[in-house]
């Protein structure tokens, strides 16, 4: 059976993607009250109820056992006047990031450990919003959650809709939300930040393929004995690496149909799964 080769030229071709982490921002409060003020520069607090609780740092160990370490930041609830005897507080507490610049990347991703500590049956409800232009829209939160039990959990929230602009990150201890006596607890603040090399366009051969389209196997021309041969979506992400024997078949049967670009160490070349 005569094999017709196909010369991919002028087409787009896959130069090895990857994936750049960027810490933008890295916030664990410190590990003692010294470290802490390094932690923190930058960072704001207000208290827009005026009662002088705000946010305040703490040891974890005054939290018992909730899963925190080192030095958390941490809104109450309540007061005590040291007797035993306690009074409750309005929780309208803010804490706000620094300025955080998203230009220049594809996508990015914010991290906490946020918990409660409970001394009665309550909650401690919050806010999170990210603010643009200096504008703290209160009535459209980004992200809002009620803490209903002691303990602590990591949270997770995609700021990718955000890329390209510079933002501010609060946390707002939202008094509708909260009742009860307690104490609302964050640490562990990061955001990050990627990047993904994509495809780009080139006027010279690269690599011959045959059959493309394909369903089943593809095969590259030309290729000495044990290259390696990675197989990329068209979001960068690595599918399949394969190592060849001259004119070995790959098998693609596994790969939905679309687009793919196969890269070698001395070339690459699109390819259709049909």
């Amino acid at each position: 059976m005569k094999h017709f080769y196909i010369t991919l030229l002028s087409l787009l071709c896959f130069n090895s993607a990857v994936q750049a982490q960027t810490v933008l921002l890295s916030n664990d409060f410190g590990t003692d009250l010294a470290s802490m003020q390094a932690t923190t520069a930058g960072w704001g607090v207000a208290e827009l109820d005026a009662n002088g609780h705000g946010w305040m740092p703490y040891l974890s160990s005054d939290f018992h056992d909730l899963g925190f370490t080192g030095i958390v930041d941490a809104s109450a609830s309540y007061t005590s006047d040291g007797e035993g005897n306690l009074a409750p507080l309005s929780t309208m507490n803010l804490l706000g990031s620094p300025l955080i610049n998203l230009s220049g990347y594809s996508s990015a991703q914010l991290t906490f450990r946020i918990g409660a500590l409970l001394l009665n049956e309550g909650q401690m409800g919050y806010q999170l919003l990210v603010v643009e232009d200096d504008f703290i829209d209160f009535a459209n939160p980004n992200f809002v959650e009620s803490i209903t039990s002691e303990g602590s959990h990591d949270v997770t929230f995609d700021l990718t809709p955000f890329v390209g602009k510079t933002i501010t990150l609060m946390w707002y201890h939202e008094p509708s939300l909260t009742y009860g006596y307690g104490y609302l607890i964050i640490d562990d603040i990061v955001v990050t930040a990627a990047n993904t090399a994509g495809v780009k366009e080139i006027l010279t051969p690269k690599l011959s393929v045959y059959p493309n389209p394909a369903s089943d196997n593809v095969t590259v021309v030309g290729l000495p004995e044990g290259t390696v041969v990675s197989v990329y979506n068209v979001s960068g992400q690595k599918l399949l690496q394969v190592t060849v024997n001259g004119d070995t078949p790959i098998d693609i049967s596994s790969l939905d149909k679309g687009i793919y670009f196969l890269d070698t160490a001395t070339g690459s070349a699109k390819i259709i799964k049909k």
